[in-house]
Order: C-alpha cells, then structure tokens, then sequence
C-alpha cells in the first residue's frame, strides 16, 4: 500500500475511536482497484460494527433493569416505541424509493437525528457508496440530510443552518456548478421571512445554477393549502422571495405519503 492509503487507513481508525465516523467522505473511484477495495472494505466493517454497537446497547437502561424494559419493549402506549417505529418506517420508506427511481440525489426533512449516526443513513440510501450533509435536529422536529452518489455528483463546499443544507458541485460531465439547497422551513414568522431573505442574499451573491427543493412549509395561493388556515401575506413575502431570486415552480403532481 502507498503511504496515501497508509495515512488514510490511519485516519479512518482515528475517526473511529472518536466516533467521529466520517469516513465516507472518502472518494475511492479515482484509486487503484486493490486500495479502494482495502477502502471500501474498512468503511463497510466500521459502519457494521457501529451498526451492531447501537442495537446491542441502550445507555438509558440502568444495570439489571434490562428484563422489565424486554417485558414494555413492543408496548403500543409507549411513546418512545411508536416514534422509533415510525422513524424506521420512514427509512425503509425512503430506500424503496432510492432503489425504485435509482435516486443519485436524496433531500431528507424532519430526520430528528441528534447526533451523526451513519449506519441510519445507509439504511435509507441502501449501500455504503455515499457522500452526504447534515443539520441536526436540535428539538423534538427538525432535522435536515442530503446524501448523493460520489460517482455522479462531485461536491465543493456545503453551508448549514437550523432550516437548509446546502451543497455545491459539480454533476457528472458538467462544467457548471450547481447548488442544491434542501430546506425544511420554519412554521411561523418571522422565522419564515428571515429563512427566505437569507436565501435571496445567498443566490444574489452567486450567480450560478440552484435546485431549491424540500419541505418548505410554505405554498403560493390557497388552493395549494390543505388541513391549515392560509395566509395572504405569508404567501405574498414567498412569492416575492421566488421572483427576486429567478426561481421557476414546477409542478410536482400530486401528494406522496409514507404512512
């Protein structure tokens, strides 16, 4: 092995005892067979062991209560098992789709993770061959991911905050750059105003292509409002937003639910 792979081999165990665990950002199509094959194997047996480690352990249950948590564990009144059940209804979900459509771009809203846990978001891309982006939940809702395929979306640099994630790259055999900003939008003012004002700067200030896409918890006219009370003047700061920055709506068709 070069001292390259060397050096990276030595940071990906590093990562691992820090359980920092990034070690998927590693792009291995550019490298010889036998170290992206050496690559590939590391970042399959870390994410197994992490995997195992998080449904083998709870650190919420003390020592020796183990056996009256079993007895309560599948408990339809439990609030803790029901929101864990939809959460993972959710990623098989997610996968169906990636593998039905051949998905090579995934925007996530509402993830609720906490804190950076790989082995959930292979289990909604489907394989290990994925690069990604994050913004942590820091409540009880929220949450955002962006997750794509190396080998068909290069990227350059990401932005976060609370209500976006934003990556910039480069597609395949493109020599434009593009920003795709997945958003999942506040519920009130004047959180929404400033959301949309932060984005008019950002696009502003590059002038580049953008895929703006996500739960943007906002619509136009109130045909489009269903199950809520719709306001004009939300709608009319929105509209405004999508006309200063150049952006075309397109119509999506219809509703898609999970369950």
């Amino acid at each position: 092995m070069d001292r390259e792979l060397v050096a990276r081999l030595a940071v990906c165990e590093i990562q691992k005892r820090n359980e920092d665990l990034k070690i998927l950002t590693f792009d291995t199509t550019e490298m010889a067979p036998e170290d992206a094959t050496k690559i590939e194997a590391l970042k399959e047996k870390t994410l197994n062991e992490e995997e195992k480690k998080a449904s083998d352990s709870d650190v919420s249950i003390p020592p020796g209560f183990e056996s009256l948590v079993k007895r309560d564990e599948y408990s339809n009144s439990s609030p803790r098992s029901k929101g864990g059940s939809k959460m993972r209804k959710k990623r098989v979900w997610i996968k169906e789709l990636c593998f039905k459509h051949n998905v090579h771009f995934l925007g996530v809203q509402e993830s609720k993770m906490t804190k950076l846990e790989l082995f959930q978001l292979k289990s909604m891309w489907g394989n290990f061959n994925f690069d990604y982006a994050c913004s942590m939940t820091m409540g009880r809702s929220g949450g955002i991911i962006t997750m794509w395929d190396p080998n068909v979306f290069k990227k350059n640099i990401i932005w976060c905050n609370d209500n976006y994630v934003i990556v910039e790259g480069k597609w395949k055999n493109s020599v434009e750059d593009y920003f795709l900003i997945n958003v999942y939008g506040p519920q009130q003012q004047p959180e929404k105003y400033i959301l949309w004002d932060l984005l008019r700067s950002f696009i502003q200030n590059h002038q580049e292509n953008f895929i703006l896409f996500g739960d943007l918890n906002e619509v136009r006219c109130a045909t489009e409002r269903f199950g809520s009370n719709f306001s004009s003047s939300d709608a009319t700061i929105f509209n405004a937003f999508i006309q200063d920055v150049g952006l075309i709506d397109l119509p999506m068709g219809g509703k898609i639910s999970h369950g």
